[in-house]
């Protein structure tokens, strides 16, 4: 066995969020009180407070927002557009068009909502396009 330096050594850092230790202490007391016997209504309850607040922020934080492509009117016809561009990804004769254009684009690009728009440019209709890949993609109730 050879004798290994002290510099070739690898440590490994462990950074623990103050939330998560805090958690973790709640769920140690209340442990420790179900073991002895005690039980105690406000404890659990802020336990399961916390866990739940702290589910939602990691839904919040894998769902994020949903991609949109707006189907406009345009004076000449009907535009797709991406949310904060200045140009048109297309530009239609007909609405139909337009919508067909902006569900593929939707598809490829991992899903999203198609929000069209009448001649009046007031939201008319939306629809939920699912992602190209998904084997078991949400149904759309319209």
């Amino acid at each position: 066995m050879g004798v290994r330096d002290a510099d070739s050594r690898q440590y490994q850092r462990f950074l623990y969020d103050p939330a998560m230790l805090f958690l973790l202490s709640l769920v140690v007391r209340a442990l420790a009180r179900l073991l002895a016997g005690r039980r105690s209504d406000d404890g659990s309850r802020e336990l399961e407070i916390l866990v739940l607040r702290h589910q939602l922020r990691v839904l919040r934080r894998k769902a994020g927002r949903p991609a949109l492509r707006p189907v406009v009117p345009d004076p000449e016809g009907w535009n797709v557009v991406a949310p904060g561009s200045e140009r048109a990804s297309g530009h239609f004769e007909t609405q139909g068009q337009a919508i067909d254009r902006a569900r593929a684009i939707l598809h490829n690009s991992g899903g999203g909502e198609v929000v069209i728009h009448g001649t009046d440019g007031k939201i008319r209709d939306s629809d939920t396009v699912p992602p190209g890949h998904d084997p078991s993609p949400p149904r759309d109730e319209r």
